[in-house]
């Protein structure tokens, strides 16, 4: 059983055992909370989990008993002798203000465009410096990493092997920065297992305005440090949309502009995402084909926010990988399950009508 995104203790060269503490929200829950990276966890605190005492000479039988419960702290596979560490969601933020630093008194209007990106847009210089900050800041991470970048596209750290995967959208809302419109950012989402479903981490920021959102799986969402919640109430208050091709997804999508009470198309997926799970945004709306990184990080903060998040057919995007493929899904993500239906009715409604 391979477990990735977790503390990696090595008991020997055989098997490894991998606490999950992290993103446990209390010691109540039998899980432990994080000791210090690399620590192993029974000079920490013991090795107790739910009465039991881990210890380095248990065999690999004995402890795949811990497996039993997900809430167990830990999991036996095997590996090579690499020690993966545990990235968080400080991490990401450092890797973030890098950026924000690097470019906040930059005047990307105008550039011209370098080449034509792995994801199949137009590469400005802008995008290039960070993406390369943002490679730089996980390459200083040390660990094992699979990353998937719309400009540089796939990039291994570390020997790769079985790593994480990290989806990276370095400007997002790059149209936006080269004609002026302050309103794009950079967003990072790290995944144990290259889907969509497997993603443990999210974080967008604002390059405008310095905001931050981040997620992790099982403890929420935030904006710059306290935690958000998506829209509560049934209205649709404010739809945000995407319309790469305004001649034909715009009749896709007009039924559901027309349900709501303003409506507004800014042009950065991810940003879009990040304010509605701070509760800014009642439903977010995208007919066109969207790449994972496009929406990989928003994603989760959607989910730990509160919010619902599928293609508007109503269909899970847990299957969707990882990658460049110029496939792709519509989105549609809304505050609650309550407007989830009551849009994806509208939307029924247009299709058949």
């Amino acid at each position: 059983m391979r477990v990735l995104g977790c503390t990696v203790i090595r008991s020997d060269p055989a098997k490894v055992i991998v606490r999950r503490g992290h993103f446990a929200p209390s010691l109540n829950q039998g899980m432990l909370l994080p000791p210090k990276r690399n620590l192993p966890i029974w000079q920490k605190r013991g090795g107790a989990v739910s009465g039991k005492k881990l210890k380095p000479e248990h065999t690999q039988a004995e402890l795949a008993k811990f497996k039993t419960s997900p809430s167990s702290g830990f999991f036996v596979f095997s590996a090579d002798s690499r020690k993966i560490n545990l990235m968080k969601s400080d991490d990401l933020r450092h890797i973030g203000k890098a950026v924000f630093e690097a470019i906040k008194d930059s005047r990307p209007k105008g550039q011209a465009p370098l080449e034509r990106g792995a994801g199949g847009d137009r590469t400005f210089p802008i995008d290039r410096l960070a993406e390369d900050i943002i490679i730089d800041g996980l390459r200083k991470l040390g660990e094992p990493l699979h990353i998937v970048s719309e400009e540089a596209g796939l990039v291994e750290l570390e020997g790769a092997g079985e790593a994480l995967t990290v989806a990276i959208d370095p400007i997002d809302g790059s149209k936006n920065a080269i004609t002026g419109l302050p309103f794009w950012g950079a967003s990072i989402a790290v995944s144990r297992n290259g889907e969509i479903g497997g993603l443990e981490l999210g974080y967008v920021i604002n390059l405008v305005t310095g905001d931050e959102f981040w997620a992790e799986r099982g403890r929420g969402a935030f904006q710059n440090g306290p935690p958000v919640r998506c829209q509560k109430d049934s209205v649709i208050a404010l739809c945000a949309f995407e319309a790469r091709i305004p001649s034909i997804h715009y009749k896709e999508i007009l039924p559901v502009l027309e349900s709501a009470r303003r409506t507004r198309c800014f042009g950065s997926i991810a940003l879009d995402l990040a304010y509605l799970a701070s509760g800014a945004v009642s439903v977010f709306v995208s007919p066109g084909a969207s790449r994972s990184f496009d929406y990989a990080a928003g994603y989760l903060m959607v989910k730990e926010a509160g919010g619902v998040f599928t293609d508007m057919e109503g269909g899970e995007l847990n299957t969707e990988k990882i990658g460049l493929h110029h496939g792709g899904a519509s989105l549609l993500a809304s505050a609650n399950p309550e407007i989830h239906k009551k849009v994806l009715e509208i939307l029924h409604d247009r299709k058949y009508r």
